[in-house]
Order: C-alpha cells, then sequence, then structure tokens
C-alpha cells in the first residue's frame, strides 16, 4: 500500500506541474508575439527608408502606409472567422507562414513595388492572428482580469521595439541602408520559422468555454456592438488617422532632413516605446480597478 500512495503523489507533484492547456497556449502565444515583435522592429520602423533606397518616392510611401492601416482592418474579422472553423493552433500556423513568406519576399524586392506584395503577407500575422491572441487570453482569464492581460500583450509587444530598433539601426549603420535591412529581414524569417516550431508543438486546441453562437455577418455583428464600443471605434479610427498623417514620414525627416543616422533614429523610436510601456500597465490596472467606460 505503501509504494502505491507514494506513486499516486508522485503523480500529483507532475500533474500539479503541468500547465493547463489554456496556460500552455497563453505562453505559446507570448512567445510568438515577443519573437516576431522582435524580429519585426529589426525593420519595421526603417521602411519607408527602405522603400526610398528602392526608388519609392513620397506618394508609395503614403500608399504603403495606407495599405498597411487598411490590411489592418480588414484582416481582423477573416482573422477570427478562419480561427473559429479552421481552429487557432492551424490558423496561428498559416499566418505565420504567410508573414515568413512576406519577410522573404521583403528580403528580395528587386524595387519598391515587389514590397505591398510583401506587405499583404506580412499583415497576415501582425492582423489576422490577433483575433485568435485575444480570444485566448480571453477565455484563460476572468473577465476582471483582462484589461490588465491586454496591457501586458500590448507591452509584449513593445518591448521588443525597444530592442529591435536601435540593434537594427546599429546593423545599418554598419552594412548600408538595404544590405542591412535585408540582413535584418533575414533574422526574422529564421525567428518566425522557430516560432512556427513552437506553434506546433505546444498549442493545444481547446473548446471555447461558451457555446459558440449562429454564424453571423460582419454587419450583424456591428449592428449588436453596445452604443459605447462604437464610439470608442469611432474615436480609435480618428486617432489612428491623426497618427498617419505624419508617422511615415517621421523616419525620412529624421534621416534625410536632419542627418541623424539610422542608430540616432532607433534610439529615439525606443525611447518613444518606452513611454507607451510605461502607462500601458497603470492604465491596464485602472481599467479592471475603476471600470472602461
Amino acid at each position: 500500500m505503501s509504494p502505491c500512495r507514494c506513486n499516486s503523489g508522485r503523480r500529483r507533484d507532475i500533474i500539479r506541474f503541468v500547465p493547463a492547456p489554456s496556460q500552455r497556449n497563453v505562453a505559446v502565444l507570448a512567445a510568438s508575439l515577443f519573437g516576431l515583435a522582435l524580429g519585426e522592429e529589426l525593420w519595421q520602423a526603417y521602411l519607408p527608408a527602405y522603400l526610398t533606397s528602392l526608388g519609392a518616392g513620397a506618394v508609395a510611401v503614403g500608399l504603403f502606409a495606407a495599405s498597411t492601416s487598411l490590411l489592418d482592418g480588414l484582416y481582423q474579422y477573416p482573422g477570427g472567422w478562419l480561427a473559429d472553423r479552421l481552429g487557432r493552433r492551424r490558423t496561428l500556423l498559416i499566418f505565420t507562414g504567410l508573414a515568413t513568406a512576406g519577410y522573404a519576399i521583403y528580403a528580395i524586392a528587386p524595387s519598391w513595388p515587389f514590397l505591398f506584395a510583401g506587405l499583404a503577407a506580412v499583415m497576415a500575422w501582425k492582423a489576422g492572428a490577433f483575433p485568435t491572441t485575444f480570444a485566448v487570453i480571453g477565455d484563460s482569464l476572468p473577465r476582471e482580469r483582462r484589461a490588465m492581460a491586454f496591457a501586458v500583450q500590448s507591452t509584449l509587444i513593445r518591448v521588443p521595439r525597444v530592442l529591435g530598433a536601435p540593434l537594427g539601426g546599429m546593423v545599418i549603420v554598419a552594412f548600408g541602408m538595404v544590405a542591412g535591412i535585408r540582413l535584418a529581414f533575414t533574422i526574422t524569417i529564421a525567428i518566425a520559422l522557430v516560432v512556427m516550431v513552437v506553434q506546433y508543438l505546444g498549442f493545444r486546441d481547446v473548446p471555447p468555454p461558451q457555446t459558440v453562437g449562429p454564424r453571423r455577418g460582419a454587419r450583424a455583428v456591428f449592428a449588436e456592438m453596445p452604443g459605447q464600443l462604437k464610439q470608442l471605434l469611432v474615436a480609435d479610427c480618428l486617432v489612428r488617422v491623426g497618427e498617419g498623417v505624419a508617422s511615415s514620414f517621421i523616419v525620412l525627416f529624421v534621416l534625410q532632413v536632419r542627418q541623424f543616422s539610422p542608430a540616432d533614429y532607433g534610439i529615439l523610436y525606443a525611447v518613444q516605446q518606452a513611454v507607451s510601456i510605461a502607462f500601458y500597465l497603470p492604465g491596464g490596472k485602472l481599467a479592471d480597478s475603476m471600470g472602461r467606460p
């Protein structure tokens, strides 16, 4: 009887330290977000300069930024739709694979129009996979802790910006604008392949905690949104329009007009993201404790 009790105790100890599927999935998502963001931030802030190095003018740079924002919005709904029908694990793998193909197109693009094809693939991860991210976090935490969890998720995305942009700037200074950014693309592809392996081996699809309702189109979903959520959506759109007017041209102003080096711009960009991080966690804590309206 004694050995049986010992074996039973050991089994309980093992089970105690094996993470639940939802906790494991959150860990896989956190690793995916951090890894891909770190790779992308080696070159993300310098894309307008890369475009101009490949012959693009100001109109093309602005159109590229507008296309980024458009795809960011358009991919959200199909991203959630696919996650509901194909499963979250398969959806993550599809979108990460598409993003990896986009990085490769960026790296070998002979001229700037090819970057638009790469953008359509890269945004599959940046926008299409986000509904899955939010769903996994929402399923694993009680409602009163979700704002703080989303703040942590946003921080995981921005910490790589603090690290990646200065590193990318140093790579560009060492190898030149085109060669340096292409080297950064290659590093990102390697990171993305590792992330796909982690997703394949580590993510586990689990049934959603609530029964899935009838299938509805985007118009029906928008009509059922609470009024406060619609107001927040409109306000967010207006803020993003204001940011988009200048955001794509800041790097060109710093590098070409003010004649600072890419390494200097990387530090400036890192400081900007550090300020954002400083406000995310307190903001999430306040939203959880005081309410969101």
